[in-house]
This record gives C-alpha cells, structure tokens and sequence, in this order.
C-alpha cells in the first residue's frame, strides 16, 4: 500500500505538466487478481455519439472559461469572428513555446480519451482529436486559425493520450469499493481526465464489476530520480553562462516489445518527464510509442524487432526543443552473462519540429523559435542489470527546413550519456552528461547554440514487473 501511495503522488505531480504518469496495483489488488473472476468484462463498444460530445464538452469548458470567467479578448466570439475564421483559413501563430508544444498536445490527450473511452481505436480517436482541433481552431477562439496549434494538438493528443489512457488502466479498479474506489478514480482523475469524464458521465465510476481483460502489459518499470544539475550555455553575442538547479524526474516503461507486447499500437511505449527548479519548472516530457512491429529473430534468446514508432519530444531545460515523430526502429536485446542485457536500437525518423532560433520572444509580436519539417537518426543503446538500466546512451541528430521563422532550416544535435550504481535492490547512484546544441542557419549566415548539462542522480525504482 505505501508502494501504490507513493506511485499516485507522483502521478498527481506529473500529471500536471505531461497528463500521464502510472500507479501499479497494491499488493492487496495483485492478491485478489489471482482469484478466478466470477465474469470477464470485454472492452466498451463504440459510441460514436458520445465520444464526439465528450469531446466536445473539452472546447465548451475551456471557451465558457476564457469567456465568462477570465474574460480574455480571446474567448469573445462571436458570429462575425467565426465567419472571419472560417474565411480567413490558417497561419501560424505567435504563441509561447511552452502553450504550442506542451499544452496544446495535451488538450489534444482530452479529445483522444473521450474517444477511446468509448470504444475507438488508437487511428479512429486520431480523427476525433483532428476534429476536436478543428472545431476549436475555428469556433474556440478570436484569433485566427492556427497551423501549428491543428498539428501539434493532433498528432501530439495520441501520445499524450495513448500513454495517459493505457496507464490509467493500471489505477482504475472496477472491483474496489468505498474509500478505496475514491482513490482509484482519484488518481485516475491525476493520470487521465478525458477518460474520467467518460466514466462519471457513464456511471462506470462507481459501478462495480470486473475490469476489462488484455488491459495488462506483460512489464512495467517505474522509476523517479532526483538530485542536483548544472548547465553550462553558450550563446552568440553573450558571456557563457553557468546554472545550478534541482531536478526530478519520472521513467517509466511500458511493456516489453522482445516479448508479447507488441499486439496493438502503443502495446509498449516509453515516458519521461522532468522538472527542475527554474521558471521552467515542466523542462521536458518525451514519449515514445510502438505503433506496429514484428521480431525478426529468436535466436539463443537474442532477439530483435523492427517497429514503426510515434515520439513527442518537449525540452526547455536550457534550450526551447519540440518535435513530433515518425520513425522505423530496430532494436536487439542480447544477453551479456546470466544478468545483463545489451540492448542497442537505431532510428531513422521524420520530423515535424519547432527550434529555438533566438534568445527573446515578445508574445503576439514574434516567437524565439521556428516550426520546420524534416529527418535524422537516433541512436542509442542500454545495458542493463535485471531490468535496471546501468548505463544509457543516446544520440539524436534531427535536420529541419523551416517552414515559418526567419531561418532557412536548423540542425538539432541531442545526446545523453548517463551510468547507475546499484546501491540496493531499489536504489542507485548515478551520474549524467547532456549535450544539447542548435545550428541556426539564416540567408545572411549561421548562429550556434549549445548547453551542456551534468547531473547527479539518486534513482529509485519504484516498481519493475508484471502489474
């Protein structure tokens, strides 16, 4: 129980800023899932009606909101504004890094678990999400509609919902009653909000019965790292700058695609999230998701897989980084010994991405950043004791031709080493290095930035194995 408690405090936390964190079962939960269930629940079917007034109950709220509470000059509408809308089409906007890249993928989580929740699947709830952005990029607001904002809130909703729904899994507990049932959909409330919605309107909040089956991956790895960072920036026309912060962050693997999850889209995913004590309190978020895959050998238990994945990227730890990807994997897990697994994978991805470009923006003026479109490669390769990662690497080199900013295209080198020592079961010490660096090329030349980052790590692992 103090496992489970501790996991939902995270989630409350996180969830927040990245909409998606899990909570495994209590150990009380895992015992009464090893009775036989007197009845299977299936899957809900599809209710194309209410998945689109779910939906859209997320643009009334925020627009009555906008309106009638906070009385922004945005949220006055009306029939001219939407006419106007409606003829002038799309541009880009103007908005902060932070609103186009972080919050409006999550706004697009909300469309995307109104529709999961009601039966769809992972490409059916993507059209309910473009929908729910086009509806509100239309009728939501007074300002024009924004390219960026349909993009963004579309393809980056299905990660942030995707994860959000498949973790709420692991809290929902349709079995639980009393006390107990209000902290399971309390926390489901921190990890998915569009599905609680779902559930409260459904009366699945409070009905008791069996949980769904096949909801369950095969493998769960939860781990939280805390402890201190310093940046090192380099900046044209300025001093190097150095800068101490604290930091936190939340690991979280889902499934495991060298053995059975690899079934359905998003059957195995990764999620990080980290938060440091800065003005930028939310400094990344990056997911990555199977979309479909196949292993291609089993060989003496080596065993490799080539997937199709989705990946959301959001950095603002010293330099402003978003993108959203589409990329081809392939990825092996050999053994090293009786426990360690060597596991490299190789990523060749395209790219839909937003830049920093310059140090200021002035909002509704202009923004220090650029959207472009574009490819690269990642690589990157873990080592890892009984499923806990000793040491990572990881290098992503992302080329970008700009399709709004002053810039002519960008190139993006990220790369991470970090290495753990176990110190107990659950604890480790660890160390990283971060090299985070952004070639602006415009037509009259280049500027170059780059931030190097170390951390000093205490790592937890809060739960590894099947939920």
């Amino acid at each position: 129980m103090k496992r489970l408690s501790l996991l939902l405090a995270c989630a409350l936390a996180a969830s927040e800023a990245a909409g998606n964190l899990a909570v495994p079962p209590s150990s009380e939960d895992e015992a009464s899932q090893e009775a036989p269930a007197p009845a299977v629940s299936i899957a809900p079917k599809k209710d194309f009606a209410a998945a689109l007034l779910e939906g859209m109950a997320f643009n009334v709220i925020p627009l009555a909101w906008n309106r009638f509470v906070l009385q922004k000059e945005m949220g006055l509408v009306t029939w001219d504004t939407w006419r106007d809308n409606l003829n002038r089409g799309f541009a880009y906007d103007p908005d902060k890094f932070v609103t186009n890249v972080l919050s409006h993928p999550q706004h697009g989580g909300l469309y995307y678990d109104a529709a999961r929740a009601n039966g769809f699947n992972l490409y059916e709830s993507f059209l309910f999400t473009a929908f729910g952005s086009l509806t509100w990029e239309y009728f939501g607001e007074k300002s024009r509609p924004s390219t960026s904002d349909l993009i963004t809130t579309s393809f980056g909703g299905v990660s942030a919902g995707e994860t959000s729904y498949r973790l709420s899994d692991l809290v929902f507990d349709n079995t639980a009653t009393g006390f107990s049932r209000f902290l399971h959909e309390l926390g489901g409330l921190a990890v998915s909000p569009g599905r609680v919605f779902q559930r409260l309107l459904s009366g699945d909040a409070w009905r008791v019965g069996p949980n769904p089956e096949g909801t369950q991956p095969e493998y769960v790895h939860a781990e939280l790292l805390g402890g201190g960072l310093v940046i090192f920036s380099e900046r044209p026309d300025r001093p190097d700058t150095t800068q101490n912060r604290g930091t936190i962050a939340w690991d979280v693997r889902y499934g495991d695609p060298f053995e059975k999850d690899l079934g359905k889209p998003f059957s195995t995913f990764r999620l990080g999230a980290e938060f440091t004590t800065s003005k930028k309190f939310v400094s990344g978020v990056q997911v990555e998701g199977i979309l479909a895959g196949r292993r291609l050998d089993d060989v003496a238990g080596d065993r490799t897989v080539l997937a199709a994945v989705l990946g959301y990227n959001f950095v603002q730890v010293d330099l402003d980084y978003g993108s959203q990807t589409l990329g081809i994997e392939l990825a092996s897990r050999i053994p090293v010994g009786k426990r360690y697994d060597f596991v490299p994978r190789v990523q060749i991805l395209s790219a839909y991405t937003a830049v920093q470009t310059s140090e200021e923006s002035v909002k509704y003026h202009y923004r220090n950043y650029d959207w472009g479109l574009g490819g690269g490669v990642s690589l990157g390769a873990r080592l890892r004791r009984q499923e806990r990662d000793v040491l990572r690497l990881d290098y992503t080199n992302i080329w970008s031709y700009t399709v709004n900013g002053p810039t002519v295209w960008n190139e993006v080198r990220y790369g991470q080493a970090a290495a753990f020592v176990p110190v107990s079961r659950a604890w480790a010490l660890g160390a990283g290095y971060t090299f985070h660096q952004h070639r602006n090329v415009f037509p009259g030349g280049e500027q170059q930035r780059t931030s190097q980052q170390l951390r000093a790590l205490v790592s937890w692992t809060a739960f590894s194995g099947k939920p």
